[in-house]
């Protein structure tokens, strides 16, 4: 008696909650990919703003380069300017280079990040 009641309706077997997910998955494999258009447009947009705003980067970014290395080599030229006997200008090259490591953390910092995800 048991048996007989679920013999006459099969459906609440058939269509569990998980099969009827397998079928939308299913119908979900069946859709057509995204035109070639949509991905060509997106690329336009990231090509135009880097030929609009490319060369505006490099030139900070070669300017922040230049700072970065003319500022690091301060002890350089402080040990040129007291072989030559300009002692004032080396004590004001030494200050300037003793406030570039104390505050030109951020600005080392983004170069040489630019530097690493270059590499990549």
């Amino acid at each position: 008696m048991f048996t007989a009641q679920y013999e006459t309706r099969p459906d609440v077997f058939m269509n569990t909650p998980a099969q009827a997910h397998d079928h939308d998955h299913d119908h979900n494999l069946n859709e057509t990919p995204p035109s070639v258009s949509v991905s060509s447009a997106g690329l336009w947009a990231v090509f135009w703003r880097m030929l609009l705003i490319g060369p505006f980067v490099a030139a900070l970014g070669m300017f922040e380069l230049i700072a970065v290395i003319v500022l690091t080599t301060l002890p350089l030229t402080v040990i040129g300017l007291l072989c030559t006997a300009h002692y004032v200008l080396a004590v004001w090259m030494m200050n300037v280079w003793i406030v570039w490591l104390k505050f030109g953390g951020p600005l080392r910092r983004r170069v040489f990040e630019g530097f690493e995800h270059g590499s990549l």
